[in-house]
């Protein structure tokens, strides 16, 4: 053994008393004095990472960089003066002293060269390589998501190598795989990041939030609190495959969990969206916005009772005092032919109304005008350009949802646009008691908003409140109750220009809340019980929850200028933003149920069971074995933990 390497043997022997408990001696020791050794050692002394810009120390010392681009050093020159060259797939070694660099490639194509080490570290986020001696140093950062994938040198060569497809939050398999090798094992993942959080919490003395691999970090856990040498069976929400939850100890399937749920079901994910997992997937559920750990959440059998929950412009729901709109962005191509000039023939026009000069003009028959152009149940953005009016005009009852009033268009002149639902294929106006001239008129398909949902449905609508004074603007759905029966009701909303919203369970349904969908908060709750969660991009679940008290209700959604206030002088653009609305009987809201058909929907229950049997168990010891089930009441910490005490003689 040289000088040198028994120096830094000893360094790594004897270093380790006195150390602050951050530093552990299984991991770099002493980097200080390492790095003196490394100054004045037999070897290259590590510079950092190198870029195509970098200007290199040039002196009479043995130097190294390692390169991250592609390309031409050209403050790196040889022997013969020539600027060194790093080609595609190349990680390399770039050696210098006096004014004279060569490189070594250390990564070519596929392999990677004898003697060079290479480790994903830090909670899984960092690829390091340890070359000469002078350590680990962290050359990429990943991710990883439970898909195995292949680790090629084409996929380093830059500084930062973002993978979305290698490291997140719910792994699907027990290691990570690299071109096919087992490299790195969960357990071994949660060793490493057990060290981070230990010097994390020797500096500031509070738990660091870790996201990118929460198994790993639930695991870790679990070795700080020397559970795992006693415990029989751990069970932590990540690892899983069709009808079945993997346990982490053991590990040869005695523990696994089977899991059974015949239908599909909806969750939310690492993101805080809504999406759809298939029959008999475990439901791993990020319910509380920030919490980076999911909890496997299990629902019994249970039904929308509200058989259109999405479709708000149908005329399931009714309007008081408020429209509902989609998403003007996103309208089709014009659908009605000739709508600006108007051309006889191309309408069929009732009595009274006639072509000139380009317009549509009424002369005040109880008749209309119509082409067939639509899908029924579609939502349609409809402009007018109304230059003479008396009296009024409406959308025909034969073709769009809502009545009469709702669809008037009384004397108003000018360019408006409005949004209806389809319930018929054709498109038609009537006029009422006056006369009429429209200038044009144009038909477009329109979806709805974006929608905190990935996959279930992914349009949102707005609730928009009419032009009037003094009133509430609100949807709304009459039904049939149980007497004496306790329900949850919910809306999935945003705020909009208005930024609050109001649910109300009327006559019968003793529930009654105010929702801050600026900050996220329950306002005033004038019956029974209210809780607000969050969703992604601003978006809140707000639901309400009472114990009824006859056969029948009243379910409104308001939009609200502020808490206690939904009466008010509307404007005829402002509004918030909805979607997902359910009514169930239970005391929670669970996962959202889609209905869209005219009936109601039901989810089958989740049944998780099967882990351990009796020789797994029977080992533990002559007294049994503790059985305990329950919830914890506080959601801030990021893993919560039961503690048992053995109290001799009691």
């Amino acid at each position: 053994m040289s000088a040198w390497a028994t120096l830094k043997a000893l360094i790594d022997a004897n270093i380790v008393s006195g150390l602050p408990n951050g530093i552990r001696p299984e991991e770099e020791h002493n980097p200080v004095l390492q790095s003196i050794v490394d100054t004045f050692g037999e070897d290259y002394t590590y510079m950092g990472l190198a870029t195509t810009a970098t200007n290199p120390i040039n002196d009479d010392n043995q130097r190294m960089y390692i390169s991250t681009d592609v390309g031409t050093y050209n403050n790196f020159l040889d022997s013969g003066a020539i600027a060194l060259e790093v080609e595609l797939g190349e990680v390399c070694v770039l050696k210098g002293i006096s004014d004279v660099w060569e490189k070594e490639i250390i990564v070519n194509g596929d392999s990677i060269s004898g003697g060079v080490g290479i480790r994903i570290y830090d909670n899984a986020s960092l690829l390091q390589l340890q070359v000469y001696k002078s350590g680990w140093v962290t050359i990429a950062e990943v991710s990883y998501d439970g898909t195995n994938f292949e680790l090629l040198s084409t996929n380093l060569v830059v500084p930062l190598l973002t993978a979305t497809d290698v490291v997140t939050t719910d792994l699907t398999t027990g290691t990570l795989e690299l071109n096919g090798v087992n490299v790195v094992s969960q357990e071994n993942m949660a060793i490493g990041e057990s060290i981070v959080q230990s010097r994390i919490r020797s500096l500031t003395g509070t738990d660091p939030i870790l996201k990118q691999n929460n198994a790993a970090y639930v695991l870790a856990n679990l070795i700080d609190l020397d559970l795992l040498k006693s415990a029989k069976l751990v069970m932590i929400p990540s690892m899983h495959e069709t009808g079945k939850l993997t346990s982490i100890m053991p590990s040869d399937g005695s523990g696994d969990f089977t899991v059974a749920r015949t239908s599909t079901k909806t969750r939310i994910n690492s993101e805080w969206k809504i999406e759809e997992i298939a029959a008999n997937i475990p439901c791993f559920d990020y319910r509380e916005y920030g919490n980076y750990v999911p909890e496997l959440r299990t629902d019994a059998a249970y039904t929308q009772l509200l058989t259109y929950s999405n479709a708000f412009g149908n005329s399931y729901w009714t309007k008081s005092g408020a429209t509902i709109e989609g998403d003007a962005s996103t309208a089709g191509s014009e659908l009605v032919t000739d709508g600006n000039p108007f051309v006889a023939g191309s309408w069929t026009l009732g009595a009274g109304w006639s072509v000139a000069g380009g317009d549509m003009i009424s002369d005040g028959t109880s008749d209309g005008i119509s082409q067939s152009v639509m899908t029924i149940g579609k939502m349609y953005m409809i402009t007018l350009d109304i230059t003479a009016i008396s009296g009024g005009v409406y959308f025909t009852s034969a073709f769009f949802e809502g009545d009469a009033t709702e669809r008037l268009i009384n004397e108003v002149t000018g360019v408006t646009t409005y949004y209806q639902t389809a319930k018929s294929t054709s498109f038609g106006i009537f006029s009422v008691g006056g006369t009429i001239t429209i200038n044009s008129v144009s038909v477009k398909e329109v979806t709805g908003f974006s929608s905190p949902s990935v996959d279930y449905p992914t349009d949102a609508y707005k609730l928009v409140e009419d032009l009037d004074v003094g009133q509430s603007h609100r949807v709304e759905r009459s039904e049939s109750i149980t007497n004496a029966t306790t329900y949850t009701y919910s809306i999935i909303a945003k705020a909009g220009e208005r930024t609050w919203t109001r649910i109300v369970a009327a006559a019968n349904g003793q529930a009654d809340a105010y929702f801050d969908l600026e900050n996220g908060v329950v306002g005033t709750v004038a019956l029974g019980t209210a809780k607000i969660e969050s969703l992604v991009n601003g978006w809140y679940r707000c639901s309400v929850t009472g114990t009824s008290n006859g056969t029948s209700l009243v379910l409104r959604y308001f939009t609200a200028t502020e808490d206690g206030t939904t009466t008010y002088n509307g404007d005829g653009t402002s509004g918030v933003y909805i979607y997902g609305a359910q009514f169930e009987a239970g005391s929670y809201p669970t996962s959202y149920i889609q209905s869209e058909a005219g009936g109601t929907v039901s989810r089958v229950a989740d049944a998780v069971s099967g882990a351990g049997d009796a020789t797994l168990f029977s080992s533990v010891n002559s007294s049994g074995v503790l059985y305990w089930e329950g919830s914890f009441s506080s959601t801030e910490a990021l893993y919560q933990t039961i503690m048992l005490k053995n109290t001799a003689n009691t």
